[in-house]
């Protein structure tokens, strides 16, 4: 790495830095005003508080990152340009295709930060605050059916409760809802509690309906045998920017285990990729922007046309989101369709600034 590649790394993180953790800061102070009523604060409130704002992190940093990039792309490019040395780089024949070059390493620490952030970080404190039931947090994520998770094994529909993966020992409340290999119903059977093994369950206080039967009848132990795998179905109980990078490629391998279309995971899995490249394509766009001020002057215009980008770019991609989600647009195009629109545009901004800015012009 060269040391003008050093300089410019230094410069941009450090303002990447400041601005997330300020943006983030403000967010965070919001949130916690509207949660603080809901948070268990007998023992020690700002414990309380301190806890619920470290797990609220994750996911507000995951928003604000690549706003955050481009800000501080921004902050970058003005003070550079406020004491010429932007323009001492074209001078020299630097172009913006080339400063854009030397930034690469800073922005893929950030891509991979992001992943990780979003991969690990998120859905282990979602976790969390899921299971304090403040704010948001208060539902269950999982559509119609609040508090439930319908699974289908063979010609078997089972209405599981929503629990936790890693206690995947014993549930209660469980309905099965059994088929012919026709569709048609046979019988429903309503256990009080089952003890779950693999290939075999075991339910206790089970009520059988049998159709076209006239009595109901009360069995307090039955076997049932099925090949439902816990440890993956249950990742289906949350949202899909909830689920890891793992678990959203399973789900897609496996065609959402019979429980539902997999349009949403897919459009997540895509995005998830394609979401990480956003903040290094945000800090591009900063730079690539600037050779119109070569003088120091037009700051204000700057960043005006950066941020106006920035969030045309935030509404087109949740846009395009919610149609993938809803299976109007294919997934990868829904995912990586804005995303690749905005790296089109910059790296086209920037060959025409490199064909109009000739070297040691």
């Amino acid at each position: 790495m060269s040391v003008l590649s050093r300089y410019l790394n230094r410069l941009y993180i450090t303002r990447l830095f400041f601005t997330a953790l300020g943006i983030a800061m403000f967010a965070l102070l919001f949130d916690l005003l509207e949660a603080s009523e809901e948070l268990d604060v007998t023992d020690n409130a700002f414990t309380a508080l301190l806890m619920y704002g470290a797990l609220r992190l994750p996911s507000l940093l995951s928003d604000i990152l690549p706003i955050a990039a481009l800000l501080a792309a921004l902050f970058t490019a003005s003070e550079l340009l406020r004491s010429s040395e932007l323009v001492i780089m074209w001078a020299s024949g630097l172009s913006v295709l080339r400063i854009m070059l030397l930034l690469v390493p800073t922005g893929l620490l950030v891509c991979g930060l992001k992943l990780a952030n979003d991969d690990f970080a998120v859905p282990h404190a979602i976790e969390t605050l899921r299971s304090w039931g403040v704010g948001d947090y208060r539902r269950a994520a999982l559509g119609a059916d609040e508090g439930f998770l319908w699974v289908k094994d063979g010609n078997d529909v089972v209405r599981l409760p929503l629990f936790d993966e890693r206690d995947t020992v014993e549930v209660t409340n469980l309905l099965i809802i059994r088929l012919d290999d026709e569709g048609s119903l046979i019988e429903r059977l309503h256990a009080d509690r089952a003890r779950m093994a693999p290939g075999l369950w075991t339910l206790e206080g089970v009520t059988r309906n049998r159709v076209g039967g006239r009595a109901v009848e009360r069995i307090d132990e039955l076997a049932w045998p099925n090949n439902l795998p816990m440890e993956r179905v249950t990742a289906l109980a949350r949202p899909p920017q909830e689920v890891g990078l793992v678990g959203l490629i399973d789900i897609v391998r496996h065609d959402g285990y019979g429980v539902s279309t997999t349009e949403r995971h897919r459009t997540w899995l895509y995005y998830r990729i394609a979401s990480a490249f956003v903040p290094m394509l945000m800090s591009f766009l900063g730079f690539a922007l600037a050779y119109r001020f070569t003088r120091g002057g037009g700051i204000a215009s700057l960043f005006i046309r950066g941020i106006a980008i920035g969030f045309t770019f935030l509404i087109l991609s949740g846009l395009a989101i919610a149609l993938g989600e809803a299976g109007f647009l294919p997934p990868s195009l829904a995912a990586c369709g804005p995303t690749l629109l905005l790296a089109s545009v910059i790296f086209t901004v920037a060959w025409r600034v490199s064909r109009l800015r000739p070297a040691g012009a």
